[in-house]
């Protein structure tokens, strides 16, 4: 009836074949004397084509959210003899949008077991679910990519074992993650892992760290390792600290130099860098697995996943004095590893994006409080064969306040040859660059900044006789 519904005739016997049968059933242990409710299952759509479900005579448990998200419908049933159909993603994409897979949960309220018998209809393993030409037009344009179901579900289930992944703005997340990367080379994330109070506690601790003497900041820096310590100092870049944690991911690195900047200990310092960090990094999990998803590449996800390691800095940009309006805190540049997360005090100006095609600086101010801007580097651009964009950015200082910032900068790991993966490259997207070693480009880059531009990076790899 769904498909006859929307003009699909032709595919009906192609689509009843195209679904695997899971019958599965469940119980949900009733309540005790001193519970009033409690969930039994959170809220979630389903990743399927359809389920089918019934229950016994315990008629709560089952809610339902509205397509407008203000409420929670329950879905009592109306005799003993029915049965209740939802709608699942992998529908919802088939059919260009054209069906509603809505969030429900179940919310236990009495002292009675729940039984449930559920059929499900999970796409065969293999099939690439993608939406007929016939339900695409202009009033109703292609919505989704071709996607696998497994995948998906591997996805859903990486992203947030919580059941949080498993809603329909997970999918249209990736999708967005994508054009954003294609298109600016960067985006605004609102992540609330890193509460408002531990954002604050890190800055305060960062204001406490570039505090110090400068040569006790100094003692952290070790000569043969460039992101380790302190930087600053820099005649060309005056406004300009940072304090590199390389390896944050480990606590003996984070309390080595914490113990260089206070030999005495300081353990709210160590403890807000860890902890922040770990938010941070599960954060870049989340994205990269995005990208890769939004490529075809989940077979490389965890081999991407740990081809990087982490990188943490804190960030200070001297305020200006009265006599100066603005200046250039750090130079123009596109970042030369895989990716980074940002996020600043409360001195929203500073950060600028060039444009991909190079015409204007747009200023990168956060929303809100709580928001990361992830930007893509050279590292990626060419491990995608030049599909997401490297943009150009610096920093200009304008206002009296001092600036922080935090970052995470996931660079790959040493002796990494980079280079695309066959599933990047085809004939509308030939190869763009060869093989490269990440240290050795970072080598070309270190001593002139005039290298740190996208035109530089084609000099250093690029296969074409035209760069």
């Amino acid at each position: 009836m769904i498909m006859e519904s929307f003009g699909l005739e032709k595919y009906i016997e192609e689509h009843l074949n195209s679904a695997r049968n899971h019958l599965q059933i469940f119980k949900y242990k009733g309540l005790g004397d001193k519970t009033e409710e409690t969930l039994g299952f959170k809220p979630h759509i389903d990743r399927q084509f359809l389920t089918i479900l019934c229950q016994n005579d315990v008629v709560d448990g089952l809610e339902i959210k509205t397509k407008n998200g203000e409420e929670w419908i329950k879905a009592r049933p109306s005799q003993d003899t029915s049965f209740l159909v939802i709608a699942g993603a992998s529908l919802h994409l088939l059919l260009n949008g054209g069906v509603f897979p809505p969030l429900h949960q179940v919310v236990i309220t009495g002292k009675k077991d729940r039984y449930v018998a559920c059929l499900f209809s999970p796409p065969r393993e293999g099939l690439i679910i993608n939406a007929p030409e016939e339900v695409v037009d202009d009033e109703h344009p292609r919505l989704y990519k071709p996607f696998d179901f497994e995948a998906y579900v591997k996805f859903s289930n990486r992203t947030n074992t919580n059941t949080k992944g498993r809603d329909l703005s997970s999918l249209k997340m990736r999708d967005q993650v994508r054009r954003a990367l294609e298109d600016y080379g960067c985006f605004e994330a609102l992540f609330d892992g890193a509460s408002a109070e531990l954002r604050k506690a890190l800055f305060e601790a960062s204001e406490e760290a570039f505090d110090l003497p400068l040569e006790t900041k100094l003692s952290t820096k070790e000569s043969d390792e460039i992101y380790k310590g302190y930087v600053g100092q820099v005649s060309t870049i005056p406004l300009y600290e940072g304090m590199g944690f390389d390896g944050a991911d480990s606590p003996e690195v984070v309390d080595e130099l914490t113990y260089k900047l206070w030999p005495q200990g300081n353990i709210t310092f160590s403890k807000n860098v860890q902890s922040f960090t770990e938010n941070l990094i599960s954060l870049d999990m989340k994205v990269r697995t995005m990208i890769m998803q939004s490529f075809g590449l989940d077979k490389y996800i965890e081999e991407h996943l740990n081809s990087a390691k982490n990188h943490f800095r804190l960030l200070k940009y001297r305020g200006l004095d009265e006599n100066t309006e603005e200046q250039l805190g750090l130079d123009p540049h596109i970042d030369r590893h895989f990716l980074t997360i940002l996020c600043q005090n409360d001195v929203v100006d500073g950060l600028e994006i060039k444009t991909k095609e190079g015409e204007d600086w747009i200023k990168a101010k956060p929303s809100q409080d709580s928001s990361f801007l992830v930007i893509a580097g050279a590292s990626l651009h060419v491990l995608l064969n030049g599909r997401v964009f490297p943009p150009l950015h610096r920093v200009v200082i304008t206002g009296k306040k001092d600036r922080h910032t935090a970052g995470l900068f996931l660079l790959p790991k040493e002796g990494l040859i980079i280079n695309a993966f066959e599933e990047v490259v085809d004939g509308e997207h030939p190869r763009l660059y060869k093989p490269f070693d990440y240290n050795a480009y970072f080598k070309f880059t270190y001593t002139d900044t005039k290298k740190r531009d996208l035109s530089a990076l084609k000099t250093y790899c690029s296969l074409s006789k035209e760069d």
